[in-house]
Order: C-alpha cells, then sequence, then structure tokens
C-alpha cells in the first residue's frame, strides 16, 4: 500500500510532525517540562509520581491512554504522550491542558 501510495503516506507522515510540533510548542509554551522527540511520541515531566500517576487517571477519564509513569533514571516521573495527527493533538491539548498544567509545571 505505501509504495502504490506513497503520497497519501507522506501528507500523513506530514500531518504527524505537525501535531508533533503543536504539541511540542504548547508544552513549551506553557512551562510545561517536555524533550525534543523526533519520534512518534513526547515524553512530559510531572512534579511527582503521585502527580503523574493522578493526571493519567483524569486523562483516562476523557478517553487518553498515556504511558508512564517513568521512575527510573533519568526519566523520573515523565509520562509519554503518543503523537497523532494534527486535528487531534489540538483537540488533545484543548481538553487536557489544565490537567497537565496542574500536574507538570
Amino acid at each position: 500500500f505505501a509504495l502504490k501510495n506513497f503520497d497519501y503516506v507522506q501528507e500523513r507522515i506530514s500531518d504527524f510532525i505537525n501535531g508533533r510540533e503543536y504539541l511540542y510548542s504548547k508544552f513549551k509554551e506553557n512551562g510545561i517540562k517536555t524533550l525534543k522527540s523526533d519520534g512518534n511520541f513526547l515524553l512530559i515531566g510531572c512534579k511527582s509520581i503521585e502527580k503523574a500517576e493522578k493526571a493519567l487517571l483524569e486523562l483516562k477519564e476523557k478517553k487518553y491512554l498515556l504511558k508512564g509513569p517513568y521512575s527510573s533514571y533519568p526519566l523520573e516521573n515523565f509520562i509519554r504522550v503518543t503523537i497523532g495527527p494534527l486535528k487531534l493533538m489540538k483537540k488533545f491539548w484543548e481538553e487536557s491542558s489544565d490537567i497537565l498544567l496542574k500536574s507538570c509545571i
């Protein structure tokens, strides 16, 4: 499929990259500790493991599943946000920013 529909695949890749860059900029603008990534995820640091766990539970109620929190150095208290298309990342930020801001700054 990918070889026969290369333009479509390139558009999807570009959309996901735009989604990642949008979310990264929102995290940085709002003082959320994040690590730059070229992958399909971003890592964000929370104040504590308890705050990270609470954020994950609240986000799960909104139907968002994030991974973590991690407990090993150097990623203590970090959670993993999987990246999606720009439209989805805008929706994610709109629906989750209040939770992330109280847990991660």
